[in-house]
């Protein structure tokens, strides 16, 4: 097994992004930078699950909830930037007088929350989160010997775990109005099966684009709800109310089309759900069949793929 495809080797990529995007996002505030230091936090914490059991120790937990700091820090600047975007559109496009100003008012906020996100992540100690790292992968190895011996099992295991903490979550059920739980757990299944497929070779093509067009869906379902949480707290500052109602009022009904939108999501999404629960439970299943050779890929649902026009 080359250092490239084990976890030591997925680790050291992953840190070395962190890195650069934290470097970036600190100095710069960029978009794309600030969005891929969230993505990047997350896949960090996929090795973390699997080390825990062999590496014990609270060093696991510390270098969570490290990842998970810096993650928080540009919550609401990640939030800000999506509806932002969504207001300005795509490079060419031209937004009415009210999204502009929207966006604006928007733009202003998302500069005070980047300085707060700056102080927050200034003290983040990115050489302590590395030698966290090394320590817990060295114990790892002086535990349970080789990756060749651990690894491929404690990666079916995770993702088998990931799978079946969807499904405790099924957002078909009574009272699943809220897919907040589930939209979280298809994203870390998505990052367990990512970290699995780069250790062990394995392309998944089809079921990572399926798995990344629901989590699309359910992103996009988050992103309304958070913009007419945005809007709204903007239209009812008593300046505004007063002193703009024109445009408080375009506001809050952009902010009552995205709540609409939100609920057309929700709605399709858990039309889809079967079919997508059918991949989610063999997935689940994985290791217990006890069968070594099994294929590490369940087939698709061609159904459950979303357009261009839709994938967001």
């Amino acid at each position: 097994m080359s250092k490239g495809s084990t976890i030591q080797g997925y680790v050291e990529r992953q840190l070395k992004r962190l890195r650069a995007n934290l470097a970036e996002a600190l100095s710069t505030g960029d978009v794309e930078a600030v969005h891929q230091l969230r993505v990047t936090s997350r896949r960090l914490e996929e090795p973390l699950e699997v080390c825990r059991p062999l590496a014990g120790g609270k060093e696991p937990a510390r270098a969570a909830r490290r990842l998970k700091r810096a993650r928080r820090a540009f919550r609401l600047v990640r939030e800000l930037d999506v509806l932002v975007g969504s207001l300005t559109g795509p490079p060419g496009s031209r937004p009415t007088a009210e999204q502009e100003r929207m966006a604006a008012e928007l733009a202003g906020a998302r500069a005070a929350q980047f300085r707060r996100a700056q102080k927050k992540a200034a003290a983040f100690r990115l050489e302590m989160l590395e030698r966290w790292f090394e320590r817990i992968l060295a114990r790892c190895a002086s535990v349970a010997g080789s990756e060749v011996a651990w690894g491929p099992a404690r990666l079916r295991e995770l993702v088998s775990d990931r799978a079946a903490k969807v499904l405790d979550d099924d957002p078909a059920g009574a009272g699943q109005a809220d897919l907040h739980r589930t939209r979280l757990g298809l994203k870390r299944l998505r990052y367990a099966l990512e970290l699995r497929n780069a250790v062990s070779g394995d392309d998944c093509a089809d079921l990572m684009r399926q798995f990344k067009a629901g989590q699309d869906r359910l992103g996009d379902w988050n992103d309304q709800l958070q913009a007419a949480r945005h809007l709204t707290r903007i239209a009812r500052r008593r300046q505004i109310l007063v002193q703009q109602p024109d445009f408080a009022a375009a506001a809050l009904t952009h902010a009552a089309g995205r709540l609409r939108r939100s609920q057309e999501l929700a709605e399709t999404f858990r039309a889809e759900w079967a079919g997508f629960n059918r991949v989610v439970r063999e997935l689940a299943a994985g290791p217990s069949r006890g069968e070594a050779g099994a294929a590490p890929c369940p087939p698709a649902q061609a159904a459950l793929m979303l357009s261009d026009g839709e994938d967001t």
